[in-house]
């Protein structure tokens, strides 16, 4: 299968004139240990189920780590799941989430979204 996905917005924070912060979570799961976010506007192909992965949940939606769900995860062909995968409620639902390290994407995944543009 093949997904088209939206592109991400970030965790942006911003304070109103009152000082309280409003805020916007971008799409991030835990993965065998490790966070995946929402990785950008491509289309991929998933592969098969690879186990579950835990919601992430922003600090602005009050929440803790232990209520906050688990979705399914699936390989994204082409790439190793030490650096991205694919999760959503459903298989046609399905979100790319990668690794980030210092901001950054690998640069498997970001020529998937370079391929892809």
């Amino acid at each position: 299968m093949t997904f088209p996905l939206a592109f991400m917005t970030g965790c942006l924070s911003s304070s109103s004139t009152e000082g309280e912060g409003s805020g916007s979570c971008v799409f991030a799961v835990t993965f065998k240990g490790q966070s995946y976010l929402e990785a950008g506007s491509v289309d991929f192909t998933a592969g098969s189920k690879v186990g579950t992965a835990r919601l992430e949940l922003c600090a602005d939606t009050g929440g803790t780590v232990s209520d906050s769900g688990t979705i399914t995860a699936y390989q994204v062909k082409g790439l190793d799941t030490d650096i991205a995968i694919a999760a959503g409620s459903a298989p046609d639902d399905l979100k790319l989430l990668a690794v980030r390290t210092d901001g950054k994407l690998p640069d498997e995944v970001q020529d998937l979204i370079d391929r892809s543009s």
